[in-house]
């Protein structure tokens, strides 16, 4: 009597043919049993002491007992499959040529990683400001104007204490002068990287006070701390977000119940950008604060004016932001020890 393939040769030959099934031909998913199981169809290409039982811990890439962590040298060199030459491995080591396919995926994994790194790294790098004396500086003086019609400030009700805060109260949103002048605009530098130090400990302050943001707009250090007070005898809260485009994200919101209430959160300050205050007790309350990693950021006064001090000499991109007029920039070029004057219009 002949006796027939063992079961764990059934269950190996089953398995492999599920796998190429699927378009992919590993016989070497057959499984090694132990020495004392393992069958003369299976046995051909394990080694001696190997018990890889689980095809799932081969699919998932787990390591088999007793193979040094490295699956494809357990697998089955079957009769069937040696003389139908399906199976190129032999019983000494790996298949070269997957080694080769593996050292060149590791190969392009590698060099793609790199390659992404890279931009991130260099943009990280220029990111950086560095603070040191500026002996050959210059000065920036400018105006900010509305040509044309001049626009109206909008006028907000007030739908929750009146009596304290009035029946209606000014946005703030165009405060400009008979002539053209523009308050509450920044002037600020972009892309510089070097200059005279900035000052993250200087003291700044937001306060609720008369159910306004006071100051309307300011402009604060990066990494510095910002003081939020309440002087009203009402309840107010300050909620943060930073605006990137048309999008804003949640920084922080604070609670200010009491009159004379000071907090302070480095949080608020944490990353450089344009962050818009609010009161949600109080919605036509509105402010602003631009977080800027170098000293060259001002507000502009109640005339439109702004100075820029202490200006490395050389050629510096000038943008100025009003929350309602939008944006502009331009090129300005400052010469040691002299002041350059320039002229923004909306």
């Amino acid at each position: 009597m002949v006796s027939g393939p063992s079961s764990s040769s059934r269950s190996a030959r089953r398995k492999g043919a599920a796998h190429s099934r699927r378009g992919v031909s590993y016989p070497w998913r057959f499984h090694c049993g132990t020495d004392s199981t393992r069958s003369a169809a299976t046995s051909g290409g394990c080694r001696p002491g190997t018990t890889c039982t689980s095809s799932r811990r081969k699919r998932s890439g787990r390591s088999c007992p007793r193979c040094n962590g490295d699956w494809p040298r357990c697998w089955s060199n079957s009769p069937s499959s040696t003389a139908s030459g399906a199976n190129t491995r032999t019983t000494q080591g790996r298949d070269p040529t997957t080694d080769n396919n593996r050292e060149e995926i590791m190969r392009l994994m590698r060099f793609v990683a790199v390659a992404l790194l890279i931009p991130f790294c260099v943009g990280t790098a220029s990111a950086q400001y560095v603070g040191a004396a500026v002996s050959d500086g210059g000065t920036i003086v400018g105006v900010v104007k509305v040509s044309g019609e001049i626009p109206k400030d909008e006028i907000k009700t007030v739908v929750k204490n009146s009596a304290q805060c009035g029946e209606t109260i000014t946005a703030e949103k165009y405060v400009i002068s008979e002539t053209g002048q523009v308050r509450w605009a920044v002037a600020m530098l972009e892309g510089i990287t070097a200059g005279k130090p900035l000052d993250t400990k200087v003291e700044i302050m937001v306060d609720n006070t008369g159910c306004r943001f006071a100051p309307h707009v300011l402009v604060a250090p990066t990494k510095g701390k910002l003081q939020i007070r309440n002087s009203d005898a009402m309840l107010h809260n300050s909620h943060f977000y930073l605006v990137t485009g048309d999008k804003k994200k949640n920084v922080i919101n604070l609670a200010l119940p009491k009159q004379g209430q000071v907090l302070t959160k480095a949080k608020i300050l944490r990353k450089p950008g344009l962050l818009s205050v609010q009161c949600d007790a109080h919605d036509f309350m509105q402010g602003y604060v631009w977080s800027l990693r170098h000293p060259y950021g001002v507000v502009t006064d109640a005339e439109g004016r702004f100075t820029l001090a202490d200006v490395p000499a050389g050629t510096h991109t000038l943008k100025v932001w009003h929350e309602a007029l939008g944006e502009s920039s331009t090129t300005v070029t400052v010469t040691s020890g002299a002041e350059t004057e320039v002229a923004i219009e909306f």
